[in-house]
């Protein structure tokens, strides 16, 4: 997605225009502004694999919400469909996936 550039015969307009999608379309791209919260996911202590529902290959998680106190590390490469997570206790969580 980028921002998109009306024409119009006002050359200042164009060259503000010019200038901020110069500035914004870096930062809507970033894979963090194209991810999704996967509310409510039950993590079990030990291996638990979660669909990301992405469609894509994740880059980066983190957890946004926890229900208790709960130390998560990721135990396989990304995929284009699962994160595979290890838990130190039970917990649902709310993740970022991106």
């Amino acid at each position: 997605m980028q921002l998109a550039i009306y024409k119009d015969k006002n050359t200042n307009f164009m060259m503000m225009q010019n200038k901020w999608s110069s500035i914004l379309n870096p930062v809507i791209a970033l894979p963090i502004n194209n991810g999704v919260i996967l509310s409510g996911v039950v993590l079990t202590k030990g291996t638990n694999v979660i669909n990301t529902t992405l469609g894509r290959q994740a880059q980066g998680w983190f957890i946004c919400d926890s229900d208790s106190p709960v130390n998560v590390y990721r135990s396989a490469p990304f995929n284009n469909l699962n994160l595979t997570l290890i838990s130190n206790a039970d917990a649902t969580v709310n993740l970022m996936v991106f």
